[in-house]
């Protein structure tokens, strides 16, 4: 059915005539007003349930009645745009609460202890006192809020206090002769303390640290420092992760996950001591990248002295010990005029490699077979050498040189 030009008019006129929507003002005023309330409400429920255990704070026997008029006043105080994000305000008056239930706690645990508190506890309660009577003298709710926060920061540093010094595991030490010994880390601020004499990034606070603290807590790691008589060494940390929630042998290795720093081992730590802390640590030579420092298994089983080689020989300003094995051989080089535990000293397991690249699987029955299978080397180009354990590099010219030598001397002798 068509709309004639005159309902039209009448449809507009009607429109026009329909009552404005309430100025905004108005509205955020409405609305300010029942927030307000509804957090008014809430303070006074919280004041009345802290009255029911509040302890004895000097002259206080009950909350102070100036802290509602502060809370009160705070609340009416709120503008509009406070009021239409409800959650800040009500967030920072249930804060504030919590920081009142701490300290009241802390109170009520030294009216009822039978024995005298510690000296965390007794200083935590100290401070809840000064904050609870603290708040008959506040002018305003912002003061109390700044006695909660300073309250709150003293409870969180306290707490970081406490995880810092607790003891996550059992103390052991082990003498390691000669001086040297390892001790245990026991706690995550003796873990930070070595770190940071030893410039170690696990003495630093950043995410790196984070790591090795959680780890000793969690007990997926062992930390060990490293000293001679009074003086720090190293670090070393272990892997205990695959000894947790699994049966293992008390044979099983433990591997090593860091030793830091590696080279202040290699100075001075004499080869029994190495010896000692493997064996007592029950440590993973495949896992301890110590190599280098020429703690082999030959040595570690006691088939070989590493302070008694097979041979050695001087070339130039270098002194080359050897140590012959069944089917390879151990060898190292350091300056002539340097001690056996120098950390320039370098080390190598070398073993026989054939021309197609794969070691020579069949054992030398004795040494004289050794010396043959040296001597074969130094004129056959297609028997090769190779590095297969250590840092030793060596050329070509100079691995020769060493080799006819040390055959010579073992010849003589």
């Amino acid at each position: 059915m068509g709309t004639t030009s005159n309902d039209r008019q009448n449809q507009q006129a009607i429109t026009l005539e329909k009552p404005a929507p309430a100025p905004r003002a108005d509205h955020d005023a409405v609305t300010g007003n029942l927030v307000s309330n509804a957090l008014v409400q809430i303070c006074e429920q919280e004041i009345a349930s802290l009255g029911l255990e509040w302890p004895t704070v000097g002259q206080l026997k009950t909350p102070p009645k100036s802290l509602l008029n502060n809370l009160v006043e705070y609340c009416n105080s709120l503008d509009e745009r406070d009021c239409r994000n409800y959650d800040k305000p009500t967030k920072l008056i249930h804060g504030f609460f919590k920081d009142m239930r701490k300290a009241i706690k802390s109170l009520i645990q030294q009216e009822q202890s039978d024995s005298p508190l510690n000296e965390h506890d007794r200083h935590l309660a100290n401070k809840a006192k000064v904050f609870l009577k603290r708040l008959a003298h506040d002018q305003d709710f912002n003061q109390s809020r700044g006695g909660a926060r300073r309250f709150r920061k003293y409870v969180k540093a306290t707490k970081k206090q406490q995880a810092l010094n607790q003891k996550l595991c059992a103390p052991a030490s082990i003498d390691l002769a000669h001086g040297w010994h390892a001790d245990r880390i026991t706690t995550q601020r003796q873990l930070k303390s070595v770190g940071k004499s030893l410039d170690l990034c696990v003495g630093k606070l950043d995410s790196t640290s984070k790591y090795y603290f959680q780890s000793l807590a969690k007990e997926t790691s062992s930390f060990w420092v490293i000293r001679r008589g009074n003086k720090l060494n190293s670090l070393l940390q272990l892997d205990l992760s695959e000894r947790l929630g699994e049966a293992r042998d008390d044979g099983d290795s433990i591997a090593i996950e860091e030793w830091h720093p590696l080279d202040r081992v290699r100075t001075g730590m004499p080869s029994n001591s190495l010896r000692n802390l493997v064996t007592k640590l029950n440590l993973d030579l495949d896992s301890c990248e110590l190599e280098s420092l020429g703690l082999y298994s030959a040595f570690q089983s006691g088939c070989k002295d590493r302070d008694n080689p097979d041979t050695s020989v001087t070339l130039g300003e270098h002194q080359y010990d050897l140590w012959f094995l069944e089917d390879e051989f151990i060898l190292s080089k350091r300056p002539y005029d340097h001690s056996p535990n120098s950390p320039d000293r370098e080390w190598g397991l070398l073993k026989k490699k054939t021309q197609d690249n794969e070691h020579d699987d069949e054992p030398w029955d004795d040494h004289d077979e050794v010396e043959d299978e040296l001597a074969k080397s130094i004129d056959d180009s297609e028997t090769k050498w190779e590095t297969d354990k250590g840092d030793l590099l060596l050329d070509t010219t100079e691995f020769t040189n060493v080799l006819a030598k040390a055959l010579l001397t073992q010849t003589n002798h």
